[in-house]
């Protein structure tokens, strides 16, 4: 081999040598970004679920003081205990089940029902809170459930 055709045959091992590396290299570099995607997918997951919240303000008879519990019979629908469904696409996504409420002269008289549901799925969008048959059902945006719907139950569509 002439020294010429033996540097090119070094110049071409070098090459490929330095090829064969960068690709392991690139490979463990590649496997170091996907298990730091993993760990941010990891991070990430508390996005996967929120908290919906918001105020239920249910007509109730006069009697009570502001701020003082209202449940009972004078109040139109709503009560302590009372259980209702978030749904999304159809489909039940989570339960809540309503605390005590408070009495309110804000816009009439009102028993506010203040609820939080955690684990409620993210990412679909928009979201029913369904009072049953008898209350009805009014339809949110995530970013409204996310922040704290107030509505007036007498504005839920479908009850009877």
């Amino acid at each position: 081999m002439g020294s010429f055709t033996k540097h090119r045959y070094l110049l071409a091992v070098f090459v490929i040598a330095g090829l064969a590396l960068s690709g392991c290299s690139a490979s463990e570099s590649n496997s170091n970004n996907e298990g730091r995607g993993d760990s941010e997918a990891a991070d990430d997951s508390s996005e996967d679920t929120f908290t919906a919240k918001g105020v239920l303000r249910d007509r109730t008879l006069p009697g009570y003081r502001v701020g003082e519990v209202c449940d009972g019979p004078n109040v139109f629908n709503l009560q302590d205990g009372y259980e209702f469904k978030i749904q999304a696409e159809g489909k039940t996504v989570a339960m809540g089940t309503l605390p005590s409420g408070t009495f309110s002269k804000e816009e009439g008289n009102f028993c506010e029902f203040e609820f939080s549901v955690d684990d409620v799925p993210a990412g679909l969008g928009f979201y029913t809170i369904d009072l049953g048959e008898r209350n009805g059902h009014k339809e949110f945006s995530e970013e409204e459930m996310r922040t704290g719907v107030v509505t007036k139950t007498e504005k839920f569509e479908g009850g009877i």
